[in-house]
């Protein structure tokens, strides 16, 4: 299961760049997306949080009726529509992108995929501008995790306008903060080189 250095990042980088309005709707997919909806029912504008989890693991249950969860995404309406996407999943496959488009909020909406390693990030990147006009990549250091290997996480960020906060960082966040946040989106040459100088 993904840390807490990787769930805050994965939850609270795209959170603080949604717009705040009411009645806002929130799609995780994959296992390890789940831990982020700790984070996104901290904020009363949400009134709905979809978990979507094909793996053979299954989500914690959470205790909010605000959560609901489906095992595809085939089994969540057509028109209903998210806010929020966050896409911890192996396999952003250009399918997969197309089916969460579909569900994701044109107009004011963020997503934000994780990738398991930084030769992912050019080829993920090209996939999701096929469905989104802006994606901007995101790195965090994420010490807590088990795996050794995953001691940076990388993530791309996808809307159809410009980024900018929204909301201060929220005080209950252990590695966040304002003045932090930029550096996730301040790469060095050799992660830059990580990031696009191989294939997937």
């Amino acid at each position: 299961m993904a840390g807490d250095a990787f769930s805050e990042a994965l939850a609270l980088i795209p959170l603080i760049h949604l717009q705040v309005a009411a009645n806002q709707r929130v799609l995780l997919m994959g296992a390890d997306a789940a831990p982020a909806a700790l984070a996104v029912l901290r904020y009363p504008q949400t009134v709905e949080v979809v978990i979507v989890d094909d793996s053979a693991r299954s989500p914690a249950q959470l205790g909010d009726k605000r959560v609901k969860y489906a095992p595809n995404l085939a089994a969540i309406p057509a028109a209903w529509k998210a806010d929020l996407l966050i896409v911890a999943t192996p396999g952003i496959s250009p399918v997969k992108v197309q089916a969460l488009r579909a569900h994701h909020r044109a107009d004011t909406g963020v997503a934000v995929f994780a990738v398991a390693r930084a030769s992912q990030v050019r080829a993920t990147k090209d996939t999701l501008r096929l469905s989104w006009s802006v994606v901007q990549p995101y790195r965090e250091f994420t010490p807590d995790v088990e795996d050794p290997t995953a001691r940076v996480a990388w993530f791309l960020m996808a809307a159809d306008h410009g980024f900018k906060r929204h909301r201060a960082v929220p005080p209950w966040s252990k590695r966040m903060t304002d003045k932090y946040v930029p550096a996730v989106f301040t790469l060095a040459k050799d992660e830059y080189a990580l990031a696009y100088g191989g294939g997937a």
